[in-house]
Parts: structure tokens; C-alpha cells; sequence
């Protein structure tokens, strides 16, 4: 096995874990949200401030950077990334899926075909990565550019997550009841000084 694939499945597997964690965090940290504006009652405050430290607008600020970055090298589709693609589209393409006479076969080669062609519109590698691991294929050809991008979507999603985690909200959620009283206190002044 090559240095590219073994460490393409070492960064594929933790793109999957970092995935699945960012949209866990994100459902708890909507129910915190929740929780929060409860807590601190009905003050005249912008939605889109209550989730928000000084560190996750931050964090926010260089996950778009981040995103920019990813989408400006990808303005055109690679040919690797088009390989890939063509291989997932001959098994998956909506003309052989009418000729499948299972409806549950047809169904999710639907989706997956669907999933491929919006992959295509940002050229999400981690999107092909994983159509290609659910309809088993693996003679995929790993380069350092995938290998790099992967990285890059591995940080972008712990940056994500990390920066939840750094906002009012999540720390209320994870704190007793002296702690949350002072973090509800300490961001209401912070509102009402910006107000």
C-alpha cells in the first residue's frame, strides 16, 4: 500500500468522525441556544449574535476565509476529481438506474447521483470520498492534492466544532448554576453596551 493511501485513509476516516461530531455539536448547541435566550429572557438582542464569542466570530471569520480559499482554487473542476466523478456516474447515472428493478437500489443510487453532481458544484473530494466508500469502490487514485484538501476539510470541520464550543451558550449549557448565572449576566451588559 502507498504512502498516499494509507494516509488518505487515515484523513477519510477522521473527515468522517469530524463530520458526524460538527453536526452532533451543532444539534446541542441549538438546543443550548434555546435554552440561553430562555434564560436570559426577552432582551431586544440580534439573533445572530447569541451564539457568538469573541473567539467563534473569529473562528467564523476564518472559516470563510477558509471556504474562499478552498473555492478559489477549485473554479474549474480538476481531472482527477472528474475521474472520480465518472466513475461514480457509470454505476450511478439516472439512465442505468432506470433499468435497476429494485426500487430501494434505484432510490439511493437516485441520491447518490444527486449527491454527486452538487459535490461537483465546489468540488467537495470528502462528498465523492464517501459515495465512493458506500458503493464500495476503492480503486481510487490518491494525490498529495487530495490528500491536502482533506486536511483542509479535516481542519475547516474541527474549527467548526471547536468554535461552538466557545460560545455563550455552550459554556452556560456546560456549567452550574453560579457559572450560568454569571455568563447570562456578563452577556446581557455586553448587549446593552452595544445597543
Amino acid at each position: 500500500m502507498d504512502k498516499n493511501r494509507s494516509l488518505y485513509e487515515i484523513l477519510y476516516s477522521k473527515a468522517k468522525y469530524l463530520t458526524l461530531e460538527a453536526e452532533f455539536i451543532f444539534k446541542e448547541f441549538s438546543g443550548y441556544k434555546q435554552d440561553f435566550l430562555e434564560a436570559i429572557g426577552t432582551i431586544d438582542i440580534p439573533p445572530d449574535t447569541i451564539g457568538m464569542s469573541i473567539e467563534a466570530i473569529q473562528s467564523n471569520i476564518d472559516n470563510i476565509l477558509l471556504d474562499e480559499e478552498i473555492s478559489e482554487e477549485s473554479t474549474s473542476v480538476s481531472k482527477p476529481f472528474k475521474k472520480l466523478y465518472r466513475s461514480i456516474m457509470t454505476i450511478v447515472h439516472p439512465d442505468k438506474v432506470a433499468c435497476i428493478d429494485s426500487e430501494v437500489i434505484s432510490e439511493s443510487y437516485k441520491r447518490l447521483s444527486g449527491m454527486a453532481n452538487n459535490a461537483c458544484s465546489d468540488e467537495n473530494w470528502f462528498v465523492l470520498f464517501d459515495i465512493c466508500d458506500e458503493l464500495n469502490i476503492d480503486n481510487i487514485e490518491i494525490s498529495d492534492e487530495n490528500i491536502a484538501w482533506l486536511k483542509r476539510y479535516c481542519e475547516s470541520k474541527k474549527s467548526e466544532s471547536d468554535g461552538l464550543k466557545k460560545t455563550y451558550p455552550w459554556i452556560w449549557s456546560q456549567s452550574d448554576e453560579k457559572v450560568k448565572h454569571f455568563l447570562e449576566q456578563e452577556f446581557v451588559k455586553k448587549k446593552i453596551k452595544k445597543v
